[in-house]
């Protein structure tokens, strides 16, 4: 997998690594849109990465001439950040990462200040992250979705942590001062000195793969290409380093990958005609095999109920159905009958079902639309879209005009709608709980929170639509009296219940409740990807608002439980440039802790 900011590089470089794109190399790269996925792009062979001859014959193919063959394929992300909800579907443990930084830029720079596209940061989770900010995204992305949850000490030196290749390009528009002040290694120790003191980030890079790489339009000088083909042993030996590199699977599964390769072109498959085509499978065999190739980012499937009765054949397929709502402007704003529908949607990511139909035709992507209740369950599960509700709307059609139900849509990457002063005023009107943070000290939250936020519209009404923010949503209990907001900053997600006024009353029943389900909801999320996604339970030791992060002043619940005291000055004051303040134990455990601590005396822990 190929990842880093938009344009800083990506595409260009494994344009290079190709010794056969020659002419290619003579034309400035275009941006990519959403991804490039090439399958089988490379081969090993005698420790050399070569371009893998794609022009085999079909019997060559259908006679397992590539049985033995060690093949590499490359995924090449787009940098922009609307596309980042969709890295959840490749990024995987059994995969090894080349992560490019410019380094033309300075670190501290805001990042893509310059992207003038539609899918420019501005106003969004991460409007104003520098160039630094989003290297630690990128290792802390990898880290979320690699995990395997074998412990470090079962591992090899090789396998601790699944490795990264740390490219830094631009090398070459370096200013001739800078160049000649800096070290070889002095940009690496820069990005290194970027990571958090507390993350376990490190592990997944070393000066051993580091490569700092110029790539000017034509032919490359000897040094260059030295450079190059140093990148390309590097991925050989990071390749044949990873734990899978050798692993055999059933002859069975092998069918099944050729398989899938002659039947793409039908994008999605039944379990039932699966299990025609390998009826010596048993069910749980064929669900093995599903998530082993599932893993690999050959196929699309997820062994819930809901969802399990249909196989992607074509990833590259499914991802340009989100591409293609959020790509072209021309095209979505032909298709919204209204400007407003058009502004509301590039806002706050609200799409209705008739407005998404209208794109996907106009981009003549009509499988989409024939497909389109199979699509969007596996869009709501990864939190890429999620259904909002749905209600009564008048439609022209055919010079008619009638009342149909119709579904609203949210999009959650999409939103750049601010928490605003009004939001605040409602939120403050009456009783609050204090906020409960689940702190995700290594893995990115983000996703997470996308998810979560999608699922949350199955479990309790959405509150308003004007408050479905980039950073947090609010909700309300069917029936109930009490309101639910969820947020996330760079750290952790959060959540606080409140009442609608200070007449009303929360009780510890019902936040208990509450936080129950969102813990469950989490471990459904978190387990989807592999099961270690670890977080910890705490609390602000400050009174804090919702969105604000929560790093100097976190608490975990196992600390505060721990106290024999109530009333105290807060355990953080001992951290360098913390102030002193006190805390009241009870006050911060009363609504959401479920535990029973026998220390402790006041008679409500008992409930």
């Amino acid at each position: 997998m190929i990842v880093g900011c938009t344009g800083a590089g990506k595409t260009t470089l494994l344009r290079r690594l190709q010794r056969e794109n020659k002419e290619e190399n003579k034309q400035p790269t275009e941006t990519t849109v959403g991804l490039d996925i090439h399958e089988d792009l490379f081969e090993i062979k005698d420790d050399t990465l070569i371009d893998f001859d794609k022009n085999r014959s079909q019997s060559e193919k259908t006679s397992n001439s590539t049985n033995g063959r060690q093949l590499i394929s490359m995924t090449d992300f787009a940098g922009q950040v609307a596309y980042y909800a969709c890295h959840q579907i490749y990024l995987s443990r059994r995969a090894f990462y080349l992560v490019v930084v410019d380094m033309s830029k300075g670190l501290e720079e805001k990042a893509m200040s310059y992207d003038t596209d539609r899918h420019s940061p501005i106003g969004s989770l991460f409007h104003n992250w520098t160039l630094a900010d989003y290297f630690v995204f990128w290792l802390q992305s990898i880290k979320t979705y690699y995990e395997d949850g074998k412990p470090k000490e079962s591992r090899s030196n090789e396998t601790k942590a699944n490795p990264v290749i740390l490219i830094a390009s631009h090398r070459d528009c370096i200013e001739l001062q800078k160049e000649t002040e800096s070290s070889q290694t002095s940009f690496y120790d820069a990005l290194e000195r970027c990571l958090p003191s507390e993350h376990t980030l490190n592990d997944h890079i070393s000066p051993a793969r580091y490569y700092e790489i110029e790539c000017p339009l034509g032919e490359l000088n000897e040094h260059q290409e030295e450079t190059i083909e140093q990148v390309r042993n590097c991925i050989v030996h990071t390749a044949k380093s990873l734990p899978h590199w050798g692993e055999k699977i059933p002859q069975i599964w092998y069918m099944f990958e050729l398989f899938v390769q002659d039947h793409k072109a039908t994008r999605i498959i039944s379990r039932y005609s699966l299990k025609n085509e390998f009826e010596m499978l048993k069910e749980n065999e064929l669900d093995d095999m599903l998530r082993y190739f599932s893993e690999v980012g050959q196929i699309i499937y997820f062994s819930e109920k809901v969802l399990r009765n249909n196989i992607i054949l074509d990833v590259g397929w499914f991802v340009d159905a989100f591409k293609n709502i959020i790509t072209d402007p021309t095209h979505a704003r032909s298709a919204c009958s209204r400007v407003k529908e058009w502004d509301i949607f590039m806002k706050n990511g609200i799409i209705s079902d008739s407005i998404l139909v209208r794109v996907w035709k106009e981009n003549e992507k009509e499988s989409y639309v024939l497909e389109k209740n199979k699509i969007i369950p596996y869009m709501e599960k990864l939190g890429i879209l999620a259904k909002m509700k749905t209600e009564e709307v008048v439609v022209k059609d055919a010079e008619l005009l009638e009342n149909r139900q119709e579904s609203l849509y949210y999009i959650p990457s999409i939103n750049k709608t601010d928490f605003t002063t009004k939001s605040f005023d409602l939120y403050n009107n009456g009783n609050k709980t204090p906020i409960l943070v689940f702190s995700f000290k290594t893995f990115i939250p983000h996703f997470f929170f996308f998810r979560l936020v999608a699922i949350c519209f199955s479990k309790w009404e959405l509150l308003s639509e004007d408050l479905l923010c980039k950073n947090i949503a609010f909700y309300k209990e069917k029936g109930g009296d009490i309101n639910i907001a969820i947020a996330v900053n760079k750290t952790s997600i959060q959540l606080q219940a409140f009442t609608p006024d200070d007449k009303i009353y929360l009780t510890r029943v019902d936040t208990k409740n509450i936080r129950i389900q969102i813990e469950h909801l989490l471990r459904e999320i978190t387990t989807t990807l592999h099961h270690q996604v670890l977080y910890e339970v705490g609390y602000p030791c400050k009174d804090i608002n919702i969105t604000e992060k929560d790093e100097h002043c976190f608490l975990s619940e196992r600390t505060v439980a721990e106290l024999k005291t109530n009333e105290r000055v807060c355990p953080n004051f001992i951290k360098e440039g913390h102030e002193k303040h006190q805390i009241v134990r009870d006050d911060l455990l009363h609504y959401w802790y479920t535990g029973f601590d026998r220390r402790a005396h006041s008679s409500w822990w008992l409930d």
